[in-house]
């Protein structure tokens, strides 16, 4: 059961198009997990919650591309408060992000838009693990034990693979690293 939130947005975190992974030499890896994002975005949404990319437009996958949602370009904290500040899906009060892509700890979390940035700014931070792969050299997605037994993030599982982020652990050494550099952009 999704907790029935209503998400002003989804982030989709490091959608990176063919020309990226195959000079990666992932031939499978980021198309799987877009399949996947493009199929069920969808299918959780009450609304018509905008899509966000942390990158230009013309570096993000076809496969995203083709999602009929609304796609656009965020690549800063203001972008997003800009952008969910005039979004006419908004929900007043509402500032709940769902945050899906590549991969689980390093672009995620400690992403300039990550988790740690985006939970520092105020939002409440969402996640769901059908959408998260583990890591940029695998092919699985994220586990209840790795969201759960995370050492920088506080989180609370819901139902049907959704997870809110309740707090972060700021005296984790790299999460306090994470927070002084944000603090420097």
């Amino acid at each position: 059961m999704n907790p029935l939130v209503e998400f002003d947005a989804i982030l989709i975190i490091d959608p990176w198009g063919k020309d990226w992974y195959l000079n990666e030499q992932l031939k499978e890896k980021p198309p799987w997990l877009y399949r996947r994002i493009a199929t069920e975005v969808g299918n959780i949404t009450q609304k018509t919650t905008d899509l966000l990319v942390n990158c230009d437009l013309h570096l993000v996958d076809d496969i995203i591309k083709n999602i009929t949602i609304p796609l656009k370009t965020v690549t800063t904290l203001e972008g997003i408060n800009h952008h969910i500040k005039h979004s006419n899906t908004r929900i007043e009060g509402n500032q709940n992000i769902l945050v899906v892509g590549a991969a689980w700890q390093c672009c995620l979390h400690y992403s300039t838009l990550g988790i740690i940035g985006l939970i520092n700014a105020g939002y409440t931070v969402w996640t769901n693990e059908r959408l998260v792969d583990t890591d940029i050299n695998d092919t699985t997605v994220v586990s209840e034990q790795t969201i759960m037994k995370n050492e920088g993030v506080i989180w609370k599982k819901w139902n049907d693979g959704f997870y809110e982020a309740v707090g972060i652990n700021e005296e984790h050494p790299q999460v306090a690293e994470h927070l002084r550099k944000l603090q420097e952009l």
